[in-house]
């Protein structure tokens, strides 16, 4: 009887640790998740202009920044890539959102390389996609004509 007390106790111990060690593994599972999510892989994928524009504003923030990988969108078939600064770490949160704005940048695809042709604090529903591309909507709805954005008559 004995015995059977001690592979009780024994299996009861084993059960417990097997639960504790699975709560460990999926608290560790979920806090990798969430640092994955701000990464700096996110920003060193980025096309060798922008992520060079990007990393530029990491003196700026005042610490190492990252970003989710939301941070960077591509618009009309990658013709444009916008960038919303309301998903990068940036431990100065005044420098990318004010109010109800946050920094967003437009890039367009020109040959093998992106060139910035917006850059503004705008709502991310300011962004989207129009006719010819990318419209812009602030108070005044902007289009790009080819060369660069211009009221919508």
């Amino acid at each position: 009887m004995r015995t059977f007390g001690k592979l009780t106790s024994f299996a009861q111990f084993a059960l417990l640790m097997s639960g504790l060690l699975a709560s460990e593994v999926a608290w560790a599972r979920s806090a990798f998740k969430d640092r994955a999510a701000w990464a700096d892989v996110n920003i060193d994928a980025l096309p060798n202009e922008i992520r060079n524009r990007v990393k530029a504003l990491q003196g700026t923030c005042g610490d190492r920044i990252a970003a989710t990988h939301f941070f960077a969108r591509p618009v009309s078939n990658g013709r444009f890539m916008v960038l919303h600064y309301e998903v990068l770490w940036c431990p100065k949160p005044g420098f990318v959102c004010k109010n109800d704005t946050c920094l967003h940048e437009v890039y367009k695809l020109s040959g093998r390389s992106y060139e910035r042709v917006f850059s503004g604090f705008v709502n991310d529903e300011a962004l989207f996609p129009g006719n010819s591309g990318l419209n812009l909507n602030l108070k005044t709805e902007l289009q790009w004509d080819g060369k660069r954005f211009l009221p919508v008559r």
